[in-house]
């Protein structure tokens, strides 16, 4: 078993029965967007974001993602209504295309980050890579929760948006990027202590990790 998957196991094991089932129960009753609807209740429940604002979110990111079909390497995340579009074009009318589309979606703000593409740049498979490297670094960092950090990198450039307890924990997210070969990073974590039951719960569960 990956050390991804037992990570996720523990999570999940680590909060208190009842909420899982809870927040399953909602999340069964809302659009499973790419993901099965058992996927989708586990995500939900070890989210931050409230049940209603993640479900805006996947149906909003659904719209993007399929708007962006035509545009095969950039890539495109939404979170608390705002959207983060990242990659490579061929030519400035491509870019302008993806900006009227975006401008047409009813998203709070937008984040965007356009390259041009040549014969030096990575490869599709080179920005998947990337992308990999990036989530598994930032699982591998005991000291963050990597479910609150979402992450879209392409070639040397990367997006940090989520949620973190502390200033330092969103400074070490950078630097866990500068660590694999990220160059352009823009850190949109946003800091949002946690506290109470909250905190105690997700605490025990970092306790069971290690």
């Amino acid at each position: 078993m990956s050390p991804m998957i037992k990570k996720s196991l523990r999570r999940l094991f680590g909060l208190p029965l009842c909420c899982v089932l809870i927040m399953s129960l909602a999340a069964c009753g809302t659009p499973p967007g790419l993901t099965t609807v058992a996927g989708y209740s586990v995500t939900t429940g070890l989210d931050r974001r409230p049940v209603a604002q993640k479900t805006q979110d996947d149906l909003a990111e659904t719209r993007l993602q399929l708007a962006l079909l035509g545009h095969r390497r950039v890539r495109g995340r939404v979170f608390n209504g705002r959207a983060y579009v990242l990659g490579y074009v061929e030519d400035r009318r491509e870019r302008d295309a993806i900006m009227v589309m975006l401008a047409n979606e009813k998203l709070s703000d937008r984040r965007v980050r356009f390259m041009l593409l040549g014969d030096k740049s990575p490869t599709w498979f080179e920005d998947l890579q990337a992308n990999a490297d990036a989530g598994a670094a930032l699982i591998a960092e005991k000291s963050l929760d990597s479910y609150d950090i979402h992450v879209i990198a392409a070639g040397r450039s990367v997006f940090l948006f989520g949620e973190v307890d502390t200033l330092e924990q969103k400074l070490r997210a950078g630097r866990v990027m500068e660590r694999v070969g990220m160059v352009v990073i823009d850190n949109d974590l946003r800091v949002e202590p946690r506290t109470g039951k909250t905190r105690e719960a997700r605490a025990t569960s970092h306790a069971q990790q290690q």
